[in-house]
């Protein structure tokens, strides 16, 4: 089959193969390629056959590669079966991803996806309509980066307020960023980021790196640093009778700061404690309501509220009980939250 009458604007061709085999899709859901900051790690843009000898190559070598874009000028190189079986094979062993210009319906997507392959596409589903919202301060190049890529690009520009808040907000977003790094070179991007952030900022203020010194310097003289690797798990009010004692054979004296236990595994931190408080109100109209209310960290982690039982007054008097269930979780920046409101199992009644 072939599509004939191409406009010139879309493609240099007027006409255009359509390659069709039996494909069955096992695995998980298409995925899009995610909007990515540059990173140090290298990437890689495979066009020829050439390109992929090289890219074989380079990986022999030991070169960290993480993601590989197959923008094909070779139309016989991605009909070749042998190749995505090659690719995939190549894709698992050094864990880089696949990266399809094209969308679900490049014949290389089914190629590859059959052999293995983490894939992602550029243009999911090949529609160049499709905008995408992100509210995001970013790096001064990304830009440029994302329209080199065929995309329209809308801008503002910040300053003043807006810029110190916008780049406070990047701080937050960085450092939690940090917290999600899971290897040494992974944090050695990120914290680069961050410091870059910090930075900017630090910068639209006019603040010198002498002052944020000076400052580091006296807060670790009178507080210290972070070299013993200490973290405080509660306190309590001192006895009264302990007040002024310094005795260690007096039962009521003061104890002097020690060390409980050494953990070195993350699931050994403590948990925080959730809590969620319900209040019974009534609004200007007297109508009942509930109100909760909890506190959270702000990375969001190892978040299990309890289940809340609560009840409802109806306009007729009569009582209904609930059950709360609050779910979390974070993504970047972003936390997400689900909320059910859950009808509590009642107890049949029996007629005696």
């Amino acid at each position: 089959m072939w599509f004939v009458d191409i406009p010139k604007t879309t493609l240099k061709h007027a006409v255009l193969p359509w390659y069709h085999e039996d494909w069955k899709h096992e695995g998980p859901l298409p995925k899009a390629a995610p909007r990515k900051k540059l990173s140090l790690s290298e990437e890689f843009t495979l066009r020829t056959k050439a390109d992929w000898l090289n890219l074989k190559n380079l990986c022999e070598e030991g070169r960290v590669i993480a993601r590989v874009f197959i923008e094909p000028s070779e139309p016989e190189l991605v009909r070749d079966q042998q190749f995505a079986k090659e690719l995939a094979v190549l894709a698992h062993k050094y864990g880089f991803v696949i990266e399809l210009s094209g969308g679900l319906l490049s014949h290389a997507y089914y190629m590859l996806t059959s052999s293995g392959c983490q894939v992602e596409c550029a243009d999911l589903y090949a529609t160049e309509e499709g905008e995408l919202e992100f509210h995001k301060l970013v790096r001064d190049k990304i830009p440029d980066n994302i329209h080199s890529r065929g995309e329209n690009v809308k801008l503002l520009k910040l300053e003043g307020e807006a810029l110190i808040t916008a780049l406070k907000r990047k701080i937050v977003e960085e450092a939690l960023e940090v917290l999600d790094a899971e290897t040494s070179q992974s944090i050695i991007e990120e914290v680069a980021d961050l410091r870059e952030t910090v930075n900017a900022l630090t910068k639209a203020l006019s603040i010198s790196e002498k002052d944020i010194e000076e400052a580091r310097k006296f807060k670790k003289e009178k507080r210290g640093a972070f070299d013993s690797a200490l973290m405080l798990e509660k306190t309590s009010l001192a006895s009264s009778l302990s007040l002024g004692q310094n005795s260690e054979d007096d039962p009521f004296s003061l104890s002097h700061p020690h060390i409980e236990r050494t953990i070195s595994r993350a699931e050994q931190l403590p948990h925080y404690l959730h809590d969620i408080h319900s209040d019974k109100r009534h609004d200007a109209k007297g109508t009942f309501e509930r109100q909760f209310s909890l506190s959270l960290p702000a990375h969001g982690e190892n978040f299990s509220p309890p289940r809340v039982n609560f009840t409802l007054e109806s306009s007729t008097g009569s009582t209904h009980e609930y059950i709360l269930n609050l779910e979390m979780d974070r993504r970047g920046s972003d936390i997400r939250c689900k909320i059910r409101i859950i009808n509590a199992p009642t107890q049949m009644s029996l007629d005696l």
